[in-house]
């Protein structure tokens, strides 16, 4: 059983003349901004440290769930605030779309495409990094694989996971959303409509 408790109520200080189209999804933090995900590609920035609203903004060409996100290993250039940000499709193509994330717009500076899911994706993929490991994961039906982080200068990436032995295991392979990496574990929190919340955490080296 995991315990938690609120740290803060992002609909309070959301002010009422800002449009929220979609349910919540991923959900990014970094150098005290919350960066908030919703189905659709909007995203709703918050400064933590102040608790105050500061932007909302829509990603480019990204309609998909965003159901994923995580923060790379590099920035995209000198001017980038932050670390390039990974937010998985799930949805219709199952690809990655990488941006330039700043805290009043997103430039999209890659894809990612995996040769082998069919279209429309019908258990959607998730997309994420481990950044200590300096890998990109990605989970597909139950199963969890790992590749190199793409070099930022390809605008398209074609990954395939034929002949390449899954990195992990899930012993429950519902949709699960929001996966992430921490010392060398894999968590992955599933809530999925009528459904029971639940996250299942592997060891990447044991599965």
């Amino acid at each position: 059983k995991l315990n938690h408790s609120l740290v803060l109520n992002l609909g309070d200080i959301t002010p009422a003349e800002v449009q929220v189209d979609g349910h919540v999804q991923g959900l990014l933090v970094r150098d005290g901004y919350a960066f908030v995900f919703h189905h659709g590609g909007q995203v709703l920035v918050y400064d933590l440290d102040t608790e105050r609203f500061v932007s909302s903004y829509y990603l480019p060409g990204n309609k998909s769930h965003c159901n994923n996100a995580s923060f790379g290993t590099m920035k995209y250039s000198k001017k980038s605030q932050f670390p390039m940000a990974y937010v998985s499709d799930c949805t219709y193509d199952g690809s990655c779309y990488v941006y330039d994330l700043y805290t009043d717009h997103a430039v999209e500076v890659q894809r990612i495409f995996l040769t082998d899911t069919p279209v429309p994706v019908q258990c959607g993929t998730g997309w994420f990094v481990d950044e200590e490991a300096g890998r990109l994961c990605m989970h597909w039906n139950g199963k969890v694989w790992d590749f190199p982080v793409p070099p930022k200068g390809r605008k398209t990436v074609r990954l395939t996971v034929e002949g390449k032995e899954p990195s992990g295991l899930m012993n429950n392979p519902v949709v699960h959303q929001g996966a992430c990496a921490w010392q060398g574990y894999q968590f992955f929190p599933c809530g999925f409509a009528g459904e029971p919340t639940y996250m299942t955490v592997n060891e990447p080296s044991t599965g």
